[in-house]
């Protein structure tokens, strides 16, 4: 299995473009933003600059201007994420507007369940799920893989990142 996430990693085996283009040019991005440095500079706890990386490039990439983090402990990821524009609006009250992106942290107060989640995306909505090794995070991940509403999925071993686009195939990634 490890040897299939590295192979994976790199796109290899991946026949679909999109899912191609979104672990070799943001998943694994080689490139480094300005706001990385500027920002981590200021951080007590150097221990989730790869999730807050990858935040950043997923909200930049995806043009999401409208995001909203479920049960965040600090406002760490919220600076990576407002970093990619002027424009973001990121909020962690719950409102009956549709998100581009929900970041969802799997902390002790559980997790909003997935029709919750649904009511509050739309087709082109992402979430990322941090972490899938946590209890709650295990079990949301789970029932999310199974939900035929959830049409692409990519597991990164600790974050797991949904998509809800149309799609006539039910997709798994262990990246």
């Amino acid at each position: 299995m490890k040897f299939l996430r590295k192979w994976r990693a790199r796109g290899h085996g991946i026949h679909s473009p999109f899912a191609y283009r979104l672990i070799t040019n943001v998943i694994h991005s080689p490139y480094e933003y300005y706001a990385f440095s500027d920002i981590e500079k200021t951080l007590p706890d150097k221990s989730a600059i790869a999730f807050h990386r990858l935040s950043f490039r997923l909200v930049h990439h995806f043009k999401a201007k409208n995001v909203l983090e479920i049960d965040a402990k600090d406002n760490i990821n919220t600076k990576f994420i407002e970093a990619t524009s002027k424009d973001i609006r990121c909020t962690s009250v719950k409102t009956s507007e549709k998100y581009d992106a929900i970041f969802i942290y799997s902390n002790n107060n559980g997790i909003l369940d997935i029709d919750t989640l649904l009511s509050l995306s739309h087709e082109q909505t992402f979430w990322i799920i941090h972490s899938i090794k946590s209890k709650q995070g295990k079990q949301f991940w789970q029932l999310a893989l199974k939900d035929e509403r959830v049409k692409v999925t990519f597991d990164l071993t600790e974050i797991g990142i949904i998509f809800l686009q149309p799609s006539p195939h039910k997709l798994n990634y262990c990246v």
